[in-house]
Parts: structure tokens; C-alpha cells; sequence
């Protein structure tokens, strides 16, 4: 059947880029990134668990880009970078299945 994925497909999909990223940034800078993936993949399976995904970020002024809404935290964007790592506020939608990679 056809026309019925709902949220597994963009899930697949992050899952698939995640994959590709995670071993290239490893390999170019020597960080662990992919070993972490491939062990956050394994216990989702373990435990059975869908990974879901969302196809849209919360609704503002949709004439408008996200750097032009009146209220800045409609999309996630970063706040400050640190040594200690990045801090980002805001919203962006998820499909509440299984796990999600960001959430304010």
C-alpha cells in the first residue's frame, strides 16, 4: 500500500544521512561521532523503538524566513557556542515517536 508512511519515511531518512555524516566528520576530524550513532541505532532496536521524524518546524508568519519572525524562538537557532558546546532555543516539531534529536 501506498500514500501511508507516516513519519517512519523521514525517519529512514535522517537515519541514512545520519549514517553517511557521522563516518565522513569522523574521518575528517578524528572524532567518534559514528561509533556513538551506530550505538544509539543498536539500543533503539533493542528495545524496539521507532524512530519517527516530522517533515515541518512550528508555524510562525510563514511568509517570512525564520530570521524575520517576531518571535525568534518559532525555529530552533543557536544561541552561543562554547568550548563546552552549543546552546541552541526555539522549537522545531517531532513526531514524538521514539526519540527526538532536538527539542527546546
Amino acid at each position: 500500500m501506498t500514500g501511508t508512511c507516516f513519519q517512519r519515511c523521514v525517519g529512514m531518512d535522517a537515519l541514512n544521512s545520519l549514517h553517511s555524516v557521522t563516518y565522513d566528520l569522523d574521518g575528517k576530524y578524528g572524532t567518534h561521532y559514528h561509533a556513538r550513532f551506530i550505538q544509539f541505532l543498536a539500543r533503539m532496536q533493542a528495545l524496539n523503538l521507532v524512530i519517527g521524524g516530522a517533515m515541518t518546524d512550528v508555524k510562525g508568519d510563514r511568509g517570512r524566513s525564520p530570521s524575520q519572525q517576531s518571535d525568534p524562538d518559532l525555529f530552533l537557532h543557536l544561541v552561543r557556542r562554547t568550548a563546552a558546546g552549543i546552546f541552541v532555543s526555539g522549537d522545531t516539531a517531532d513526531a514524538r515517536a521514539g526519540s527526538s534529536f532536538a527539542r527546546s
